[in-house]
């Protein structure tokens, strides 16, 4: 008898619609079980938030890719108060006592470091580079090698001369748009140039002429490189288990823009090698330590330039803005240091270039089941009425010389971070901010037609696609 004389065995009907019936079933228990567990006997279930937030970290993720994360975070606090579970295991805070608890000095430390730095880290458990460190000791570690060998005020004062020289080619281009467009110029984008060039010659000891195009690499390939870098590292943050693949060179490629890269690798393999930097940079510096392998040298170098050159960029235009929006102000800054600091400090305040504080994870954080993931908002924060008054909302420099400016800016001022953790590159990103203001408004007046506040796509990073401002030739006034 052939196999084709054999009938076929067939299941009974009644048999499939059981095995269907169970599945649905251990489905349907399974759904119910873990929404039990969620919204009432989950550690976390005596914060309120949203619904969703509760089950999953996909309508965090779906806010956070549309650029309105900022947005979203106001009218969360709004309507839960000033701790909100935002996620199935994280709370969003905008309380100040409890952002000084995470974000500020505490010893022991009260939280650590979460999976959000996974796409940025060296894979070095040892020794990690500085924004990866996780813990308080190994941080530690990590900043005091940057810092005492690239970072100190004497550091900064070096870099100086390369800021200026960059910043005096920004100015001519700046001039030739000024008078091809009649004055009124949309400053992202050379503002953008300008700062990528000058923090990759002041990090690496060479340019990518950004400023000169018939000399530079196509800024196109940069941006889109440093584009992917932010929201890869956030979709890390609210997928733990997706950062977790971070570990595989391949996932690590997807990010990768090969002529940056390539450019950025061979700059520092040759360093290593034959031909270290003769100018004042960050990489000169790190090789005089001789105690940094290339990968980590080319992980704190990155670093320091990724995440310098697009928040610089967004400070300024943002106080640019301001300054249009308030031209009183303007003389004062080229005179007045004092008022200089106060520009600073309150664009600052109502437009942090990092609207969201970085991820931490609960350690000994009282009234935090230890393991939660939370975040600060220094956007909500720099808006609090709580702390600022009833004008919270207005750009009002003079707040910063009124008697609780100090009390303030402790409580809830922190576009650097706070504490331990605060950004390294702070000084010399506020000496780049002050010779950039000083140097266009000494030469231009700016105003505006725009009466509304700036605000823009909040991809971690704040991100202004168009500030147009009217520029007019300073006569001497």
């Amino acid at each position: 008898m052939t196999s084709s004389q054999f009938p076929s065995p067939q299941i009974a009907p009644q048999i499939v619609f059981a095995m269907w019936t169970a599945l649905l079933c251990f489905v349907g228990l399974s759904l119910v079980t873990y929404i039990t567990y969620q919204t009432l006997l989950h550690p976390l279930s005596g914060y309120s938030g949203p619904f969703l937030a509760k089950l999953t970290n996909l309508h965090r993720l779906y806010h956070f890719l549309s650029g309105t994360q900022h947005q979203k975070d106001v009218g969360l606090h709004a309507v839960y108060g000033p701790i909100v579970r935002d996620g199935p295991n994280s709370l969003l805070i905008a309380d100040p006592e409890m952002f000084r608890a995470v974000y500020g000095f505490r010893s022991p430390p009260t939280v650590q470091k979460g999976p959000f730095y996974n796409a940025m880290w060296n894979h070095d458990v040892e020794e990690p580079n500085l924004f990866a460190a996780g813990t308080e000791a190994v941080h530690r570690r990590a900043r005091k090698r940057l810092v005492q060998s690239s970072l100190q005020a004497k550091h900064v004062a070096e870099y100086m001369s390369t800021v200026k020289r960059n910043l005096e080619l920004y100015l001519e281009l700046l001039a030739q748009e000024v008078k091809a467009t009649g004055g009124r110029v949309n400053i992202i984008p050379a503002l953008e140039n300008f700062n990528f060039d000058a923090l990759t010659e002041l990090t690496y000891g060479t340019s990518l002429h950004l400023l000169n195009p018939p000399l530079g690499t196509s800024s196109v390939s940069i941006y889109h490189f440093k584009a992917a870098a932010w929201p890869l590292a956030i979709v890390f943050g609210y997928l733990p288990w997706l950062g977790r693949l971070s570990v595989f060179p391949w996932i690590q490629r997807i990010s990768q823009k090969p002529r940056f890269d390539a450019w950025a690798h061979n700059i520092v393999s040759d360093a290593v090698t034959t031909k270290p930097p003769t100018q004042p940079c960050v990489l000169r510096n790190l090789l005089a330590t001789k105690t940094m392998s290339p990968t980590l040298l080319q992980f704190e170098c990155f670093n320091n330039l990724f995440a310098g050159s697009g928040s610089i960029t967004a400070a300024l235009a943002a106080i640019f803005h301001s300054l249009a929006q308030h031209p009183e102000w303007q003389a004062r800054v080229l005179t007045d240091q004092a008022a200089l600091t106060a520009v600073i400090k309150e664009t600052l305040r109502l437009h942090p270039p990092f609207p969201s504080a970085f991820e931490r994870v609960a350690v000994d954080l009282p009234g935090v089941p230890v393991g939660t993931r939370v975040w600060g908002n220094g956007y909500v924060l720099g808006r609090s009425e709580e702390v600022w008054g009833p004008d919270a909302g207005l750009w009002r420099p003079e707040r910063w010389s009124e008697k609780d400016a100090g009390k303030n800016e402790e409580m809830a001022w922190a576009p650097f971070g706070k504490g331990s953790r605060q950004c390294v590159g702070r000084e010399l990103a506020w000496k780049i901010m002050e010779e950039v203001i000083k140097a266009v408004v000494g030469r231009w007046k700016l105003a505006t037609e725009s009466t509304d506040e700036l605000d823009g796509l909040n991809y971690f990073e704040m991100r202004y696609e168009s500030v147009e401002i009217l520029f007019s030739e300073r006569e001497g006034d």
